[in-house]
């Protein structure tokens, strides 16, 4: 394995030429972190070159060294298509809205719920109600049967029962923590 290590300070302008080092091309670089960096990183042996925008950076989310593992880079490129990760802020988006995230606990508790059932538990009208279960059942959330006059949506697998549980469960440990820290205090 192969690593690039170079302090910021010392990277005025830097280029490797070796197959397997990752490249690195830093322009404008002073000796103050926070300062505006515009960077290139590249893998010589795809000549992949990638854009990373300019960025002002805070000296406690960014590294002091510009070190890149090669070996790790190459095995972990293409392990997730870009159609999926797409498919999944889809899916993260239709759960950022507060209605909706409520929606997909109360399918997660109730199991199966009537879309009349679900406007009183969210205090929606029933078109708004209906308007983000269809949101949610577009997107593999949710599914739904009628039954006579009625439509009942549950939560469309297992894996999206386990993604609403382990988000609130993270939740709910975050501020039992809190709440501990607090108390010590």
């Amino acid at each position: 394995m192969i690593i690039v290590m170079i302090t910021i300070k010392q990277a005025k302008h830097i280029q490797c030429n070796y197959s397997e080092l990752t490249c690195l091309i830093f322009k404008g670089i002073n000796n103050n972190i926070g300062n505006e960096v515009n960077a290139m990183v590249a893998q010589r042996s795809t000549d992949d070159l990638e854009n990373i925008q300019s960025h002002t950076l805070d000296k406690e989310d960014v590294c002091e060294i510009v070190c890149y593992d090669a070996v790790k880079i190459n095995a972990l490129k293409g392990r997730v298509e870009d159609n999926e990760v797409q498919g999944m802020a889809q899916m993260f988006k239709a759960l950022s809205d507060p209605t909706r995230m409520k929606m997909a606990c109360l399918l997660d508790e109730g199991e199966e719920l009537c879309v009349c059932d679900m406007a009183i538990l969210t205090g929606q009208s029933i078109a708004t109600t209906s308007h983000h279960l269809r949101v949610m059942k577009n997107l593999g959330i949710a599914k739904s049967r009628k039954d006579g006059k009625n439509v009942f949506y549950t939560l469309s697998d297992h894996h999206i029962r386990l993604l609403v549980r382990m988000t609130l469960e993270h939740l709910r440990e975050e501020h039992c923590h809190d709440d501990a820290e607090h108390r010590k205090s």
